[in-house]
């Protein structure tokens, strides 16, 4: 019968806990002890957190129960622990002046008796400097250059947006006046500014103050500071480098870089460029010269042929700019680059008409041979002795035009000469007998040399060297540093025609000149 007891007793026990998974954080918490029942506080329920700008906001429905005497919060980020008491009506809070990081934060309420209710635990994280959202708002400048001879300042601009509150460029005038001048919406739209009268010696700062999405808060974000720093385009950089052999890829480097961007009075570019724009970077430029180094058969180049610029619109801006306050020029041969040239102001551009080949020495090697490191097809002769019979007329090609072939080739063709002598360059010519097949010109060369055959040295600044792909073109290479040498390997590659994937490549001449 005592069994009997004890059994019913747990069968009511298990029901009683069963019922009480289904009651509310508001009902009372109970566990059996050995001297009865203990009971336990309510705790706040539905317990929110809403992150806020360097703080976080806790909301909760407060307890009713009338033994609590306050309401305790802790919040933990890393090694850092604060808490604080609350008034028992409270139903938020403000944890203020956080850093970034996720916070653990602990809610539980203090009976009159000192006893504690369950702990509930929630997260979240602030919005601050640090938080990637917040790094997503504008900085408003894209890009900008610092006129200082002339004390004006030519800046880019962000897209505007409705989160967008106030924006100030703060600066200094000549008269060592502070000015504060507000960017708005309109300004956004214009993309870009000139401002003058501007100490650019001085310090320059915006200030933004603004939204972003799931912040309720205002936010005033740190300000940005325009430094003297000079932000190059790559391709700007490169062309410096294949033409000038200066770069600033190692701090050794730094020094003759920034030495040349300073000094140098004129600029020259051949090739394709995304933009024009940073001309404005070298503080002495008078002029700059475009399509002087293309030798073109034909007197004024096709679309095909011409050099273009991706960013027309904003190279003309800073060229005319940069015309208006320095001076600047441009010379322009064979219309390269700019297929409206009205969109200069007047006395900007002086057209050069065609460009002259400058007269040659010639180095004088006398050819013992040449090798290609991909063998020719038994029923096709590639010429491979006209790629160094300083010929035009005649072309090296390694598989007939007509053919279809697909996949890259890498070819390696090593040429000997009879002696060692000094070489300042290389003339590299397109072949002129492939008017329907231009796609096959190639757009890039690799020159390596050698004395002995066994050491050898890139001949260029920079790996490989762009060749205009006009059809008979000339290009003149001048290597990194003129030197004795008797063997030289011409490196390329395949062109592939994009109508159909067929490639195939055809080169008139490499000849060493002095």
């Amino acid at each position: 019968m005592m069994k009997m007891k004890k059994y019913i007793m747990g069968l009511l026990a298990a029901g009683v806990l069963l019922a009480g998974c289904g009651e509310s954080l508001e009902d009372t918490y109970s566990d059996m002890a050995g001297d009865g029942a203990i009971r336990y506080l309510n705790n706040c329920t539905d317990i929110q957190v809403i992150p806020g700008w360097e703080r976080l906001r806790l909301e909760w429905n407060n307890s009713q129960d009338v033994l609590v005497d306050s309401i305790k919060v802790t919040w933990a980020v890393a090694d850092m622990k604060y808490d604080t008491l609350l008034d028992a009506a409270a139903s938020a809070v403000d944890l203020l002046h956080l850093k970034d990081g996720s916070y653990a934060i602990e809610v539980c309420t203090i009976g009159k008796d000192k006893s504690q209710s369950l702990v509930e635990t929630v997260y979240g994280r602030p919005y601050t400097e640090a938080h990637e959202v917040v790094r997503t708002f504008t900085n408003v400048v894209t890009k900008f250059y610092k006129v200082k001879a002339k004390n004006a300042l030519l800046f880019f601009m962000d897209n505007w947006n409705d989160d967008i509150l106030d924006v100030r460029m703060h600066y200094t005038n000549t008269r060592g006046e502070a000015v504060s001048y507000t960017l708005t919406k309109a300004e956004f739209e214009r993309k870009h500014i000139t401002l003058e009268d501007v100490d650019c010696h001085l310090p320059i700062t915006i200030s933004r103050v603004g939204r972003i999405e799931g912040c309720p808060d205002v936010i005033h974000f740190a300000p940005i500071e325009l430094g003297d720093q000079r932000n190059f385009a790559t391709d700007f950089k490169t062309a410096l480098e294949r033409r000038y052999g200066v770069s600033d890829q190692t701090e050794a480097e730094k020094a003759a870089f920034e030495h040349f961007i300073d000094t140098v009075r004129t600029l020259e570019f051949d090739y394709d460029m995304n933009t024009l724009e940073d001309v404005l970077l070298c503080p002495s430029l008078e002029k700059i010269v475009l399509g002087k180094n293309r030798f073109l058969n034909t007197a004024y180049p096709s679309d095909y042929d011409a050099s273009v610029l991706e960013d027309v619109d904003r190279s003309v801006l800073v060229l005319n700019e940069a015309n208006r306050l320095t001076g600047l020029k441009v010379e322009r041969y064979n219309n390269h680059y700019f297929t409206d040239a009205g969109l200069l102001n007047p006395g900007v551009l002086v057209e050069m008409g065609e460009t002259e080949m400058p007269a040659l020495n010639p180095a004088g090697l006398e050819v013992e041979s040449v090798k290609c490191s991909i063998e020719e097809s038994a029923d096709w002769d590639s010429n491979l002795n006209g790629l160094v019979d300083d010929d035009p007329t005649t072309e090296w090609m390694p598989i007939e035009g007509s053919v279809a072939t697909t996949g890259i080739r890498n070819y390696e063709i090593t040429i000997t000469y009879k002696e060692a002598k000094r070489v300042s360059g290389f003339k590299v010519v397109q072949a002129r007998k492939t008017e329907t097949n231009q796609y096959m010109l190639p757009e890039l060369i690799k020159i390596q040399v050698s004395e002995d055959g066994i050491v050898w040295k890139n001949a260029l600044y920079l790996n490989e060297w762009v060749l205009g792909k006009g059809v008979g073109e000339t290009t003149l290479i001048p290597m990194a540093e003129p030197r004795e040498i008797r063997y030289v390997k011409v490196i390329v590659n395949d062109q592939v025609r994009a109508s159909n994937g067929y490639s195939s490549i055809a080169i008139a001449d490499v000849i060493p000149y002095n």
